[in-house]
């Protein structure tokens, strides 16, 4: 989480009349994994097939915020990624 997330987020949604916030861009944020050598063993997997397994599932795609109505929602290329909102 960002300094954006925890700090500026909150203190938009506690304004009087603000619904929702969504940010767009922004700082890399970093996962750090952390696998334990002994399951790794027990269960026959590389740190080779971990990092290629993360890779595949946290692919960077396009998204884009549609307005109508006067609401705006959030859409994007998901399918079968890692999904943070």
């Amino acid at each position: 989480m960002t300094w954006q997330d925890w700090v500026i987020d909150r203190q938009l949604r506690s304004v009087a009349g603000v619904a929702d916030v969504v940010a767009f861009g922004g700082r890399e944020k970093i996962y750090e994994i952390q696998a334990t050598p002994a399951l790794l063993v027990k269960y026959d997997i590389t740190p080779l097939e971990i990092y290629q397994a993360v890779s595949r599932s946290n692919i960077n795609v396009g998204g884009d915020v549609i307005q109508k109505n006067g609401q705006a929602g959030v859409c994007g290329a998901w399918h079968g990624l890692i999904k943070f909102y």
